[in-house]
């Protein structure tokens, strides 16, 4: 009992109330007193312990002369040893509570991040004690990342998830605050789950999905739309604008699309230029100076603006009144608009800086 107590306190380490994974001892224990020499061998074999390439099962099973299937059931047999071990029950119950805080799953590269393994040459440690694990399993969709996910919960739930939010996505075809997206999973999940299915859980989901990723404005979408995932030099410029979320120069627009690391291809001035200038999402406001229309910024010239100004009032209008609005889609200098009032023929004044829209 001493011994298992000793051995167990070692395996994992208290640290101001975090835990911190002994690899190296984790890994001595199970190699060196947990299997035996079989066991031993096929275990670093596959999955490449010191400083090794990990082997297929056929491979390993040319060595000893069996089937690639028997080295499976070996492998099996190895992980439900281990998984069995009173000696690692502090360390196999400290991994199913940071997955259990994070909604239930969570992917692997998440797991090394939180414990600190990114650069730990001792990764295949934490990848044998999940294998391991009697609690937890790794989901198997191309919809997701690899992850791991508590037994409780089920596969078919986490994959429920993903379908139920990618047709709300498609149905909506836009983007969608994950607070809404969330709301509508929980009123379309089949009842069966309600009682596993959580906020928490949904969020982890969303992360660590292949098919969902968030727009610049933090909204959920799917990868495969531009304005998650820009592929051209139109969705690149889109995508910067929503970011940036005010008019800017073409050449300006086109330094911070080369320093927003979206391809190692170097785009050119003229290449955004030209997609300015084709795409009707841009609006030309100033000398250069471009927007997105949704911002309410319109095409044409300053005197166009104007035109369509008083054709929606339908009055006669002060000449501040309509320099502010014209301000608001165009970024010029009020001389100009004031010398589109006095010098076009289409206007007319009224009375003193009052101005109307001549009958055409």
């Amino acid at each position: 009992m001493d011994e298992y107590i000793s051995r167990s306190v070692n395996l994992v380490k208290n640290v101001d109330k975090k835990y911190n994974f002994n690899l190296s001892e984790i890994n001595n224990f199970i190699i060196n007193d947990l299997l035996n020499g079989k066991e031993r061998e096929v275990l670093t074999r596959r999955f490449g312990v010191f400083d090794k390439k990990p082997e297929t099962l056929e491979s390993i099973g040319l060595t000893f002369g069996v089937t690639r299937e028997r080295i499976r059931q070996i492998e099996k047999h190895i992980f439900n040893k281990i998984g069995s071990s009173n000696n690692l029950k502090p360390v196999f119950k400290y991994l199913n509570g940071i997955i259990n805080d994070n909604g239930g799953i969570m992917s692997t590269l998440e797991l090394e991040k939180k414990l600190n393994l990114e650069n730990s040459e001792n990764k295949y440690s934490l990848r044998i004690i999940l294998e391991s694990s009697h609690d937890l399993t790794r989901i198997e969709s191309p919809k997701i990342t690899e992850s791991w996910f508590n037994v409780r919960i089920g596969q078919n739930l986490i994959l429920s998830i993903i379908k139920i939010a990618e047709e709300i996505l498609k149905e909506n075809n836009k983007s969608l605050t994950e607070k809404y997206l969330t709301g509508m999973i929980l009123k379309e999940i089949n009842p069966i789950y309600r009682d596993t299915v959580n906020v928490d859980l949904i969020s982890s989901v969303f992360s660590f999905s292949k098919i969902i990723g968030k727009t610049p404005e933090n909204e959920l979408g799917l990868t495969d739309w531009g304005i998650v995932n820009p592929k051209n030099t139109r969705d690149k410029v889109y995508v910067v604008f929503k970011k940036i979320k005010k008019p800017l120069h073409y050449k300006d627009l086109t330094d911070l699309i080369r320093k927003s690391g979206f391809s190692k291809k170097n785009i050119s001035v003229e290449a955004v230029h030209n997609e300015l200038i084709r795409d009707p999402r841009f609006v030309l406001v100033g000398r250069g100076i471009y927007a997105l229309k949704e911002w309410g910024y319109n095409p044409g010239t300053v005197a166009e603006v104007i035109e369509d100004l008083l054709k929606k009032e339908q009055k006669p209008m002060h000449k501040n009144d309509i320099i502010e609005k014209v301000l608001e889609r165009r970024l010029v200098k009020k001389n100009t608009i004031l010398l589109n009032l006095q010098e076009k023929p289409q206007f007319k004044r009224l009375k003193r800086a009052v101005y109307y829209l001549r009958e055409q």
